[in-house]
């Protein structure tokens, strides 16, 4: 991703195309390729701590890392009747049921418009579930990259050039019908024949009583 960003400078201009100073120390400025791993690394650690703290991240033109509500109906035994005709949001307000937090990557609709299959169209929540985190983007914050250049120690303008152009590549690469292997720990997405998947790490899912 970073060679196909780096081999297209009139396609992705910006700071990322040359080497730049380094905002703590008296650290030597590193060439391109190196300067845009260190805040590829930068952003995966910033989104990891985001999203361990139930905060979902929404990188424009990419798409949203959040949470829903996945809820399990309550178990008949010993007896027990379970009435199946309440709704969903009145039963889970009288915690009989077990709520799991998963995580989902909502696909932006910049990139929607490349993909025929995609993570996102199974797992929405219906409308009638007004409990769902992703309906009301819970703690829903856009990708800021003051903090991921604090943490690559870089300027906030190196790092925003950076960013687009990868967000930018990814974009230009599925619609040339390439296939990409997003690796960032927290979660992988493959995107193949125009379409997508996502696995997420185990530690995203929680459980609440």
């Amino acid at each position: 991703m970073i060679d196909y960003v780096l081999s297209k400078p009139c396609n992705f201009p910006g700071k990322q195309n040359s080497a730049t100073i380094r905002t703590v120390g008296h650290q030597q400025p590193v060439e391109p390729k190196h300067q845009m791993k260190i805040v590829w690394r930068a952003l995966i650690q910033h989104m990891d701590d985001k999203l361990r703290a139930g905060c979902g991240v929404n990188i424009k033109g990419f798409g949203a890392f959040t949470f829903d509500i996945d809820t399990e109906l309550p178990k008949i035994s010993h007896g027990r009747q379970v009435d199946m005709g309440k709704d969903l949001g009145h039963m889970r307000s009288e915690r009989k049921n077990i709520h799991h937090v998963k995580p989902r990557f909502v696909v932006d609709d910049k990139l929607q418009y490349h993909l025929q299959r995609y993570h996102g169209k199974e797992q929405i929540v219906p409308a009638k579930s007004q409990k769902s985190i992703y309906q009301k983007g819970f703690r829903m914050v856009f990708l800021n990259p003051v903090p991921v250049a604090a943490a690559a120690q870089m300027g906030p303008d190196v790092v925003k050039d950076c960013l687009a152009s990868i967000f930018g590549a990814i974009e230009d690469l599925i619609r040339q019908d390439k296939d990409i292997s997003l690796q960032m720990g927290f979660a992988n997405l493959r995107f193949t024949n125009r379409g997508l998947k996502v696995h997420f790490a185990d530690y995203l899912g929680k459980e609440l009583a």
